[in-house]
Order: C-alpha cells, then structure tokens, then sequence
C-alpha cells in the first residue's frame, strides 16, 4: 500500500542557547504554516547539526527547553508562582 507523498514540514535549525528567538525566527517565516508539522534540527553556532532524526524526540526538547525559556522572558512578569502575560 503506497502512503503517498511524505507530508510536508516546517525545517527550523534551533540554537540550545538561544531557543526563544531561534522559535520566534523560525515562525515569523513568510513559509512558516502551523498546520505543517514541525522538524527540528539542533545547531551548534557554525550551524552545524547534532544529527539526530526528528522522530519526535527533537521537536519535544525544542518545545521543553521553548516553555522553560519563554516562562523567564520579557513576554511574561510577576512572581514565580503567578505568572501573567506581559503587555510587551
């Protein structure tokens, strides 16, 4: 049974230091669709790439360490336990 084409996906190379705006870069892309799926590439600062397929382990580490930075960025302020979004 033929599957078909493969889908066709969102490519975003995403520095481990800089995740939020490696996110923010990626999705302000004129060809950035978000009923695409994601693969994510992790790069070093020569963008040279980790090699690991994106089977899901990748775009997963790229949305915990996105969450975990984006709680401490300029988007969101007050104390730890109360969190609310920031008028920026």
């Amino acid at each position: 049974m033929d599957a078909g084409p493969p889908p066709f996906s969102n490519y975003i190379n995403v520095m481990r230091d800089t995740v939020l705006s490696s996110a923010m870069r990626a999705f302000s892309r004129l060809n950035f669709s978000p009923e695409k799926r994601l693969n994510v590439v992790f790069v070093d600062t020569e963008n040279t790439g980790e090699g690991a397929v994106d089977d899901g382990g990748p775009t997963r580490e790229f949305f915990r360490l996105m969450i975990a930075e984006l709680k401490d960025s300029q988007y969101f302020c007050g104390p730890e336990e109360m969190k609310n979004l920031a008028l920026v």
